[in-house]
């Protein structure tokens, strides 16, 4: 008789005292970091459009206007002629420079950083009230060259100031209303203020995970004691758990509840470590390490090579014995045999059962190669306890 090892899917089993990790605000002792994806906002939209508007490039507003490239401004024509003081490919450095920076905050120290605020000297009309107390004066920063070991900064107008960096005169206010006058510059605060109306209420939190906690966990004949994620039943998803909570939610318990899929979602991944249960073909351990490892040395290549060596040897001897019960009409017996998942029950797309206390089943195949016959042998948690 040829035969095969066991085939196992590892489940976690919680104990029936805390079936769930506790959520942050109850829970006495650290757990595990949640491995699941909670954000990738280098993939969200805005943050895209956002990036590119910084770095003055191509994007699309979410109007749906498009917004060329940014390009260097055309040079003043004024009665200082700043466009002997400093040349094409100079401004162009400095456009580039500016650009590059790629937040708003490095952009608004470089303007106050190339920009002079003083009060105003003259007045020609002293008795009528003016608002503007201030006045600017703009620099541009020139390279050192060969002749030069330090970055001159050429005193020019506005007009050329703006038209080098191809900005509005709107950056310049903005960037000394941020500024403390002594070193710090605030930061943009854009999108990332506290002032949004999406707060999560407690009663919200507190009815998802009372509501996440009603699932009852698929158990296995085999304990993954390393881990501490839990494995709900396969045919769930985070959508359908949503769809079952809309349901589930009573009002006169909860004061408010989660109103759409990835409010839910969020909730769910910061607050618990759960997995759906989808059963995969068993992994060889040696194989498993041996790939895992990135210096490997001349013993464990030697050993891994023999490894392989009797799983083929092993491969073949079963191709042969299959062979010969089929060519021995039945005379000679040739099985494997193998142990199923568990499965649970009940069973069903009936959304009650989700929330039923699971009933473990065992199966234990055995199928003989040559008559392509297969007895399975059942059995479920009541005959364990009653042995």
């Amino acid at each position: 008789m040829t035969t095969t090892g066991h085939s196992h899917h590892q489940v976690l089993v919680p104990n029936s005292d805390e079936e769930y990790p506790a959520t942050p605000a109850t829970s006495a002792t650290p757990k595990k970091k949640c491995k699941k994806r909670l954000r990738r906002k280098s993939e969200w939209s805005d943050v895209k459009r956002k990036c590119l508007k910084n770095n003055g490039k191509k994007h699309v507003t979410k109007r749906g206007k498009v917004v060329d490239d940014k390009i260097l401004g055309a040079p003043c024509h004024c009665r200082y002629r700043c466009f002997e003081k400093i040349s094409h490919s100079q401004r162009y450095d400095c456009f580039q420079r500016f650009w590059r920076l790629g937040t708003r905050e490095k952009q608004w120290d470089f303007v106050v950083k190339y920009s002079k605020k003083q009060p105003k000297n003259m007045r020609l009309n002293r008795e009528t009230p003016n608002k503007r107390q201030f006045t600017y004066k703009y620099f541009l920063p020139i390279t050192p060259t060969s002749t030069q070991s330090q970055i001159e900064n050429v005193n020019v107008c506005k007009t050329m100031f703006l038209n080098t960096l191809s900005v509005s005169s709107k950056i310049i206010r903005t960037a000394w209303e941020k500024y403390d006058g002594c070193t710090v510059m605030e930061e943009d605060m854009r999108g990332r203020h506290a002032n949004h109306h999406r707060v999560i209420k407690p009663d919200t939190l507190r009815s998802v995970c009372d509501h996440v906690r009603s699932f009852v966990p698929v158990e296995s004949h085999y304990i993954r004691k390393s881990s501490t994620k839990l494995y709900l039943d396969g045919s769930l998803t985070i959508p359908k758990m949503f769809q079952l909570y809309k349901d589930w939610f009573d009002s006169s318990i909860y004061a408010s509840k989660a109103d759409t899929v990835r409010q839910y979602r969020d909730l769910v991944n910061q607050n618990f470590n759960l997995g759906f249960f989808i059963p995969k073909k068993d992994q060889c351990d040696v194989c498993h390490i041996y790939r895992n490892k990135t210096d490997r040395t001349h013993e464990e290549e030697d050993s891994y090579n023999k490894h392989l060596l009797n799983k083929n040897t092993a491969r073949k001897f079963k191709d042969v014995d299959k062979r010969t019960a089929v060519e021995s009409c039945g005379k000679i017996l040739s099985a494997v045999f193998d142990f199923q998942k568990v499965l649970s029950c009940p069973h069903g797309q009936v959304s009650v059962f989700y929330y039923k206390r699971k009933l473990s089943c065992l199966n234990f195949t055995i199928f003989d190669m040559g008559n392509k016959k297969a007895c399975c042998y059942m059995w479920d948690d009541s005959r364990k306890e009653r042995c």
